[in-house]
């Protein structure tokens, strides 16, 4: 069915492209790379972060001042640069290639986190295939595809990371965390396995080699492209959006009871709430997927309203590191099957982004490419 919902989006002529959410504005403002390549343009939506990836991926070094007005904030994009470089590598720096390249990217991802989660949890029992099946086309991974970001990379090695510190392969798990925040730097929070159970003299150590590459990452970037124009409106007093969230879904539904895209986002809700309560009720300090759950229910708490707005709601993908946790943890006690379906609600949301579901929101998936 993956593969169903994504070949959907693959263009005899542009390839998946169309994953970069490339809008007519922003297209007139792209490298010249981008109108030269095969690159899909949507007319009459509002696009979305995936095409500056695709642009960082173009140049590498960030020295183009052409960036500046081709990316909307340029330090920002910036901060998260594996995958675009995976994709100048994997193109070898050919131009007309590059785009297609990243936009490819996170599909490979998801039949790679597929396979991840089948050794992890093999289909052995219903908690297994119900917890590998939710996260496959949750919200948070499927919008992760949709939109060409850097969510489900990054979810990727956070896994493989946790995998290589529970079979005791202390330089892989650290070298895949490593990876992991220099692809989305939240991913910090996912490192915290490998700090707990070790002297002080470890934990500064293993904190030098998980943050370092970033900050010399982040020093060059404030040298060549300036200082980020980021607010801290991404996050808030704690639960004062979790709360407005939901009172918000609550109205829509009750005021538009047959709108299922409104139900949907009801769902990812109430998933995201109940993986924070079950990992909060159970604790388990000694288990390193709990430590990793616990660390992102923390973020939960203090996210502010713009990463809850809109449709689908951005903490679905920020916070698949505690979706992972839960699941794992849950499916791996064979206990509880009715929390573990009401935890993997988001798959209504995820199934509409890979709809052609048509919405009143920016993010709908009418497209037609500018002649």
């Amino acid at each position: 069915m993956g593969t169903w919902l994504m070949a959907r989006y693959h263009h005899p002529v542009y390839g998946f492209t169309p994953f970069l959410q490339l809008d007519s504005v922003y297209a007139d403002l792209a490298l010249p790379e981008i109108a030269s390549a095969p690159v899909y343009v949507y007319r009459d939506t509002t696009g979305y972060d995936g095409q500056f990836y695709a642009q960082l991926a173009l140049r590498p070094t960030l020295r183009d001042p052409a960036l500046n007005s081709a990316i909307d904030n340029l330090p920002l994009r910036a901060r998260r640069m594996l995958l675009s470089w995976v994709a100048w590598l994997s193109a070898a720096g050919d131009t007309d290639r590059i785009p297609n390249h990243y936009a490819w990217a996170n599909v490979i991802c998801w039949f790679i986190f597929a396979g991840l989660l089948l050794r992890l949890l093999p289909p052995v029992s219903i908690h297994h295939v119900v917890a590998v099946v939710g996260l496959l086309f949750s919200a948070g991974v499927l919008t992760s595809i949709r939109y060409a970001l850097t969510d489900l990379p990054a979810l990727i090695l956070i896994t493989a990371a946790i995998l290589a510190h529970q079979r005791g392969r202390l330089g892989w798990g650290l070298g895949a965390m490593t990876a992991a925040v220099l692809t989305r730097e939240t991913s910090v929070l996912a490192a915290t396995p490998f700090l707990t159970k070790t002297i002080l003299r470890n934990r500064i150590t293993r904190s030098v080699i998980i943050i370092a590459p970033l900050v010399v990452w982040l020093l060059y970037v404030r040298m060549v492209a300036g200082t980020e124009r980021q607010s801290l409106g991404n996050f808030d007093w704690p639960f004062f959006s979790l709360v407005k969230n939901a009172r918000e879904l609550f109205v829509l539904v009750s005021s538009q009871p047959s709108n299922l895209l409104h139900w949907s986002a009801l769902g990812a809700w109430i998933g995201l709430v109940t993986q924070a309560g079950w990992i909060l009720l159970h604790r388990d300090r000694q288990n390193p997927w709990w430590q990793v759950g616990a660390s992102y229910v923390l973020l939960l708490v203090f996210l502010g309203w713009p990463t809850f707005a809109g449709f689908p709601s951005a903490t679905t993908r920020i916070l698949l590191p505690l979706h992972l946790a839960f699941n794992v943890m849950i499916a791996q006690s064979r206990r509880g099957l009715a929390i573990l379906l009401l935890g993997n609600l988001s798959i209504g949301a995820g199934l509409f982004m890979m709809s052609d579901y048509a919405s009143d929101t920016d993010e709908s998936v009418s497209y037609t490419h500018l002649t």
